[in-house]
């Protein structure tokens, strides 16, 4: 895989979290744990996350918000830090490498096997967390946002109802990612798995969570951080 670095002024890559999955898709527990305006100063800023109250999206690409809700069935987002997410991960770095994804990839668990490949030929650890981000075309992409209506309590259940799910076919994407170890399942990744991915369309003025993609070899991008 031929790779080439992206520089800025640190070459070090963190990753951290607030809030966790398990306590409000298990327990119900919808409280707020990050204010983003908090994290706004951070330079090349990457996150992923449900908004407050379960009622949107948050994504943010390159220290750029993107915050995604639903009017009227039609998905809309605002380029706001004025938010706050039940729980979040996020992180940064100041390299990347880069390489264009070689084969088809039909799913997302075609996905998480192509990154553990890729991270380990970069010298990643997959034993930790780290950042990833897909630019380019996307053949098919479906996606979610959250859009909890009322106060119900929550539950596993009632998650899966609250989705509105959309799709996009042969769209011009921007996906960030974050690859969770065994001790990160149920905190910011479900568990049996390691990713965690959102995608950012920009000509759809669209946001959500990935749940499926199909990509075709050579029309996209994966970029890992680069170690110090």
């Amino acid at each position: 895989m031929t790779a080439h670095a992206e520089s800025t002024d640190s070459a070090v890559f963190w990753v951290r979290h607030q809030g966790a999955m398990r306590t409000a898709v298990r327990d119900g527990d919808l409280t707020p744990h990050v204010a983003l305006d908090s994290l706004q100063d951070y330079a090349g800023l990457f996150a992923v996350g449900p908004l407050e109250g379960l009622r949107g999206e948050v994504t943010i690409y390159d220290g750029v918000p993107s915050i995604a809700t639903v009017a009227e069935g039609t998905p809309r987002t605002e380029a706001s830090f004025d938010h706050r997410a039940v729980f979040l991960v996020y992180g940064a770095t100041g390299a990347w490498t880069s390489a264009p994804i070689a084969e088809d990839i039909g799913s997302l668990d075609a996905l998480e096997a192509y990154v553990r490949q890729a991270a380990e030929a970069a010298g990643l650890s997959t034993d930790e967390p780290f950042p990833f981000r897909i630019e380019g075309h996307a053949a098919d992409l479906t996606y979610h946002i959250l859009d909890r209506k009322g106060d119900e309590p929550h539950n596993r259940a009632r998650h899966q109802e609250v989705k509105e799910i959309f799709s996009a076919s042969t769209a011009s994407v921007q996906m960030v990612g974050f690859w969770g170890s065994t001790a990160d399942q149920g905190v910011f990744v479900h568990h049996g798995e390691h990713i965690h991915v959102h995608a950012v369309l920009p000509a759809a003025d669209a946001s959500g969570h990935v749940d499926a993609l199909q990509l075709s070899a050579g029309d996209a991008t994966l970029f890992l951080p680069v170690e110090e």
